[in-house]
């Protein structure tokens, strides 16, 4: 499982992780109770998509 916060460049190199996981079809969702700053509640959708990728390490290293 990978979480990334930077688009890193993914398979050959010429296209990134969110270029490959935009062509991956939802396989789920998953619904989660959350609270905002003042405390009011509400409710966030997480998609499921998964699939394997060969991710490249960040230029310059």
């Amino acid at each position: 499982m990978i979480r990334t916060c930077v688009d890193r460049l993914a398979g050959d190199g010429d296209h990134t992780i969110a270029d490959e996981m935009d062509e991956v079809a939802v396989k789920g969702l998953h619904r989660i109770e959350v609270r905002d700053s003042n405390g009011d509640p509400g409710q966030a959708v997480l998609e499921i998509r998964y699939r394997k990728i060969r991710v490249l390490p960040p230029i310059g290293k």
